[in-house]
């Protein structure tokens, strides 16, 4: 049940970097692309992390839901200080 939950909160911590780069770039490919190397690095873990629990250790586990919790205060702040966009003529 725990990784269930930890599933969902890296999920609704990722979102907002997702919909971000998806309005910025116009397209969906680049969200896409972020997506797949985000998953690609959360199975490399593996490779690195012979013991320990998954949900500590990794992108998929506490430090990478700190790692996009942070992630996501700069982008916040960002999105505040920026000056808005130009009108269309």
């Amino acid at each position: 049940m725990a990784g269930i939950i930890a599933m969902m909160v890296l999920e609704l911590l990722f979102c907002p970097l997702i919909a971000y780069v998806r309005l910025r770039s116009g397209t969906v490919l680049a969200a896409a692309i972020m997506h797949a190397s985000f998953n690609g690095t959360t199975y490399a873990q593996s490779l690195v992390f012979d013991h320990g629990d998954s949900l500590l250790v990794g992108v998929g586990g506490l430090p990478g839901m700190l790692v996009l919790l942070a992630l996501n205060g700069g982008l916040y702040w960002l999105i505040r200080h920026q000056p808005p966009p130009a009108p269309i003529p």
